[in-house]
């Protein structure tokens, strides 16, 4: 499984989704041909509350893993959430957020967070992890093994609006180290 870094093409991409605010998924259609991925994956998430950023969100995705059979590999209700978070050859994550006073498919204001991921979670007949050691089946290019996670030692680059990106890149640092605590439990 990789560990996770930024894109700022895709944080890009998923701001301009959250700045919309269109609750709701993008097609397949639309999150495609974006930077270098074919398609990229996306995850949604809505709150009232600003202090449960960015922690309940991945808590949300996460908790479809319930709905997650992995032994039979079928979801029992919602799923993709999770599946798009744990995918184990998923490299690279984008987030946006926004507070919506007026956010379309919703009934009540909220602040929306959009991520996107690259490559996107392919499941098919696929699980989306392997169960077992970790760091066995990492990449030519992602040897390292830091925190039980394969690592390709790309480093992030803040850019010029640090404060708001670090805001949001709580995001990957939760995804990366609730993976970990969630796969560790499966």
């Amino acid at each position: 499984m990789m560990k996770m870094r930024w894109d700022d093409t895709l944080e890009r991409f998923a701001q301009d989704w959250a700045s919309g605010c269109r609750h709701g998924v993008r097609s397949e259609s639309q999150r495609s041909g974006v930077g270098e991925y074919v398609v990229v994956g996306e995850n949604i998430y809505v709150t009232t509350e600003e202090d449960e950023l960015p922690v309940a969100a991945v808590s949300s995705w996460i908790a479809e893993k319930d709905n997650y059979d992995y032994e039979g590999n079928e979801c029992r209700g919602a799923c993709g959430f999770y599946q798009a978070v744990v995918w184990a050859e998923t490299r690279f994550l984008g987030c946006g957020l926004k507070y919506c006073p007026n956010l379309q498919g919703s009934p009540s204001p909220g602040y929306y967070v959009v991520c996107d991921y690259g490559p996107a979670a392919d499941p098919g007949d696929r699980r989306p992890f392997k169960k077992g050691d970790p760091c066995l089946d990492c990449p030519e290019d992602a040897r390292d093994c830091v925190h039980e996670l394969c690592y390709d030692q790309s480093t992030w680059s803040p850019g010029e609006n640090l404060a708001t990106r670090l805001t949001v890149n709580c995001i990957t640092v939760a995804v990366s180290f609730l993976i970990k605590v969630q796969i560790t439990f499966v």
